[in-house]
């Protein structure tokens, strides 16, 4: 460069040359002065003769230009020639340049005219690649050492050994070491034998291909796994291989956190198809519509869809009024992103079912993207809840509320003060009866009947079963005549009827009251009242009306004749004069003649119409007749004595009849008689299993039998009549 200066001093040619030039010279007592620049330094520093003619360098208008003058005034001063970079700028550019300088005299015999020629060389293009260049420098080792990631660089020493030339304090500490411990250093003694291996293959595979290569690698370090993900990425200069640059990634957690996903994800997949309850889960298109995205099986099984509806909108699957519901409901939990959960009861397939129903909003940046669906069938806990409910306020026989459900209902229904309400109470007469003689499943069909009658009667009521054979009817806003007209239209159909020919009828009583501070018990326990006081004037007349009927159940059915009957009564009258009887025992005596088979209607008309022997357990069922008699008399109010009688008149004088065993006069006198009247009139009469024998045999059988079937007084007395009755002498 000092060459290039002194050239163009000497051949005079520094104008012309394409760098800004100055010539300056110094007069006594005064700065250096600018003698003449060349074009270029107009040019390129934006400036113009008036800038500068007659100027001391240091009022040029360029920017630092103090700094330049101090030197250059130095230089003037030492006549030693310098090199110095001036940075300035003008209106529109930055520039650097490289000065150098010469002083010389014009005329070096006389030492005249000192002059300091200056050259600029404009170093900007380079000064900032080099700016650039170290700012990247710095930033790359600012990033090199305070990444999060491990990075070393690596290249091929003479010997073929793979050297590490740079690597930052993660990476060393991955290998306990620091980094100086590791640069320079073959990685041979570092790495393992298969990473090292590797590291050779890489650099071998880069010789013919340029594409950075991709790496998982499982190492243990500090006793534990890790999991490290590593690029690599080859550095060539000329088309030649000089190193590979490493970046590493530990990855573990991420590759835990992928295993746990996935397994939580198979959880989940396993719990959502296997899971006893529905599930599915809901989408939304971008035009508004909801899609059911998937489901479980059980979903399928319970929603009765056929097949699989997952990608299908909800009104395709259901209709266009089942979606709207749950269209809904979808909108408001996309719109508001809370969970909701309801019960629900659907119609499916002609099937009513209960669901209790959950959706949870699935969220993504705080944005509804999906909503998670379950349904629990609870059918069968809902219709047993139902049915329990039913059973504790039904009754299980007749359907129509219990007692139970009455006093519940009085406690917490509320009237309002302008309700005219009425009780009515209906009991069915002789029920007690009906169940002695023809058996509880009898009685149980009367009052299914009686029920059906009341709901039929008063359906806009509450109708309950208050008693045994009691039903208690309660009603709002009708008239008295309403009421009363109701009531006998049900006492007329149901005195009508005959349920197995057993007659049914029924008393009644009601009440009213005003509904403010009404009490329902009182008011029913005054409709019982009212009842109890009909009850009274129908009862013996029902009671009549059912013997009558029992009697003639006996003679239709063939249990007992007409004639056998008659001809009982006839023998009984004829005895109990001979000997001696008062009025009230006839009485008796007949009543108990007339009724003392009461009981048969309660017995299988097969077992009695048997014309071959009974089996032992049909003789237990015929022997019951007794007892069913004995009730159907005590329910009818007839007097001790005949009832008594119907029920010992199978008993023996020597105690092995029935039904009890007694014997002696512990046995009615009655039934005493009974038992000798029946037996002479069967063995004279015969039966279908039984042949008639003559009087006199009959009587010698009587006689046989004295003392331990029959009353030996009594039999003697009986001989004795039917022996003056019919002429007959001696047995």
């Amino acid at each position: 460069m000092d060459k290039y200066v002194d050239d163009i001093i000497d051949n005079g040619i520094w104008q012309n040359i394409p760098s800004p030039v100055m010539l300056l010279h110094k007069e006594r007592n005064s700065g250096l002065k600018v003698a003449s620049c060349n074009e270029e330094f107009y040019k390129v520093l934006g400036l113009n003769a008036d800038d500068i003619s007659g100027k001391l360098v240091k009022d040029l208008p360029l920017e630092n230009i103090g700094i330049l003058s101090d030197i250059l005034e130095e230089n003037f001063q030492t006549e030693i020639p310098f090199s110095f970079i001036f940075r300035t700028s003008n209106e529109a550019k930055d520039y650097t340049f490289s000065v150098k300088s010469k002083c010389f005299f014009h005329n070096p015999s006389k030492e005249k005219l000192k002059y300091l020629l200056v050259i600029l060389f404009d170093n900007t293009e380079q000064d900032l690649t080099i700016q650039h260049y170290k700012s990247s420098l710095m930033e790359y080792n600012a990033l090199f050492h305070t990444s999060p990631c491990m990075l070393m660089c690596t290249e091929k020493n003479a010997d073929g050994q793979i050297i590490a030339t740079r690597c930052n304090d993660r990476t060393a500490r991955l290998y306990k070491k620091k980094p100086e411990e590791i640069v320079g250093r073959s990685l041979e003694n570092i790495l393992s034998p298969n990473s090292y291996r590797k590291a050779l293959d890489s650099f071998e595979y880069f010789e013919t291909n340029f594409a950075p290569l991709e790496e998982i690698n499982y190492v243990k370090k500090f006793d534990r796994d890790m999991v490290l993900y590593t690029l690599k990425t080859p550095v060539y200069s000329q088309d030649r291989l000089i190193s590979i640059f490493l970046f590493s990634l530990d990855i573990t957690d991420k590759v835990q956190l992928q295993k746990e996903n996935h397994r939580l994800l198979e959880e989940y997949n396993t719990a959502f198809n296997l899971s006893i309850e529905s599930m599915w889960i809901t989408t939304r298109t971008e035009d508004g519509e909801f899609v059911l995205e998937r489901c479980n099986s059980q979903y399928i099984s319970d929603f009765e869809v056929g097949t699989d509806p997952s990608g299908k909108r909800y009104d395709e699957i259901y209709g266009t009024g089942v979606a709207k519901e749950y269209t809904e409901k979808y909108k408001r939990i996309f719109s508001q992103g809370e969970p909701e959960r309801y019960e629900t009861e659907a119609e499916i397939n002609g099937k009513t079912k209960n669901f209790i129903v959950a959706m949870y909003p699935i969220k993504t940046n705080g944005e509804v993207v999906r909503v998670l669906c379950t349904a629990f069938d609870q059918t069968e806990k809902v219709q047993k809840a139902k049915k329990l409910e039913y059973m504790t306020t039904h009754d299980s026989l007749t359907g129509v509320y219990n007692r139970q459900y009455i006093d519940v209902f009085s406690i917490e229904h509320i009237f309002d003060v302008d309700d005219f309400i009425f009780v009515a109470t209906f009991d069915i007469n002789g029920l007690k009866m009906t169940n002695d003689t023809f058996g509880y499943a009898t009685g149980d069909k009367v009052l299914i009947k009686v029920a059906e009658i009341v709901k039929e009667k008063f359906k806009d009521c509450l109708c309950s079963r208050w008693g045994s054979d009691e039903f208690a009817v309660i009603g709002i806003n009708y008239t008295a005549e309403e009421v009363s007209r109701k009531v006998r239209d049900f006492q007329n159909e149901v005195n009508v009827l005959t349920i197995e020919e057993c007659p049914v009828s029924v008393s009644f009583g009601y009440a009213f009251s005003k509904g403010e501070n009404v009490d329902l018990v009182k008011l029913i326990r005054r409709a019982e009242e009212n009842m109890n006081n009909q009850k009274y004037l129908v009862v013996n007349t029902h009671r009549y009306k059912y013997l009558e009927t029992l009697k003639n159940m006996l003679f239709e059915k063939n249990y007992e004749s007409n004639e056998h009957v008659t001809r009982m009564q006839s023998i009984a009258i004829r005895f109990a004069k001979y000997i001696n009887l008062d009025e009230n025992e006839v009485n008796s005596l007949v009543l108990s003649a007339v009724l003392h088979d009461i009981g048969k209607v309660g017995v299988s008309q097969e077992i009695l119409s048997k014309n071959t022997g009974l089996t032992q357990e049909e003789f237990e069922e015929v022997k019951k007749h007794t007892l069913i008699g004995y009730k159907i008399c005590i329910s009818s109010n007839l007097p001790e004595e005949v009832a008594l009688c119907v029920r010992q008149h199978h008993e023996r004088y020597d105690g092995r009849g029935y039904p009890d065993g007694i014997s002696g006069e512990n046995i009615s006198k009655n039934a005493r008689i009974i038992a000798l009247i029946d037996s002479f009139e069967v063995m004279v009469r015969g039966r279908s299993y039984q042949n008639a024998v003559v009087v006199k045999d009959a009587l010698k059988e009587i006689e046989r039998c004295s003392g331990t079937q029959f009353d030996p007084v009594l039999a003697r007395q009986f001989i004795n009549m039917i022996k003056e009755e019919n002429g007959i002498i001696d047995l």
